[in-house]
């Protein structure tokens, strides 16, 4: 299933968080899908956190899905990932992206563990184009430890329906841009920084 590339900017506390998101399946050919590619652009201070809400998992099968390993790969210029976290939709709303980890707003604290919460529903409803209206969202926790653009290329999901083991990578970069005042307006990430990674890859420190 896949839909137009949405743009979309806002405001989380500093300017210039960026967010370019849409829907469409993985790389494993598995029931799970999150999105096209995408990035989520924040500037941040040295040091600073950020909660990345950008990846969605809809189940397009009819079990559900366990989910074993988050990863981030193409991880450049010191990026370090904090924790992964989840929460369920529609029962609770969504966010894109926010400053600081974990988010303390009350309408979006109330993520839980893979290990408290970790398995993406069959779906039971559906809007008008046939796609799941349940799903659940990934709440990952990012730093900038240094001055210059800290990014991830995409985001690894390993997980497993029934006896067979998926592993899907997902198309959605994370940008932090420190510091804050060295990127105006929609200068984060910038184009110099668009689709330079290292090949690296990072597990939850925590």
């Amino acid at each position: 299933m896949r839909r137009a590339v949405v743009l979309a900017m806002a405001l989380t506390g500093l300017a210039g968080a960026v967010f370019l998101f849409g829907r469409s399946g993985g790389s494993d050919d598995g029931p799970l899908s999150a999105g096209l590619p995408s990035f989520y652009g924040q500037p941040l201070p040295v040091g600073g956190t950020a909660t990345a809400g950008h990846v969605r998992l809809f189940n397009e099968g009819d079990e559900p899905a366990a989910i074993e390993r988050v990863r981030l790969l193409g991880v450049t210029d010191g990026l370090e990932f904090i924790e992964v976290r989840t929460r369920l939709f529609p029962q609770e709303p969504t966010f894109i992206g926010m400053l600081g980890f974990p988010p303390t707003d009350p309408m979006y604290s109330s993520s839980r563990s893979l290990e408290e919460q970790g398995e993406v529903p069959a779906p039971k409803t559906f809007n008008a184009a046939g796609e799941p209206d349940e799903g659940m969202q990934l709440v990952i926790g990012v730093r900038a430890p240094r001055p210059g653009v800290a990014r991830s290329r995409g985001v690894e999901v390993t997980y497993r329906v029934g006896e067979r083991q998926y592993r899907e990578v997902y198309q959605h970069e994370i940008y932090l841009c420190v510091p804050a005042e060295a990127f105006g307006g929609d200068d984060c990430p910038g184009s110099r920084h668009r689709e330079q990674f290292d090949d690296r890859s990072a597990n939850p420190i925590r």
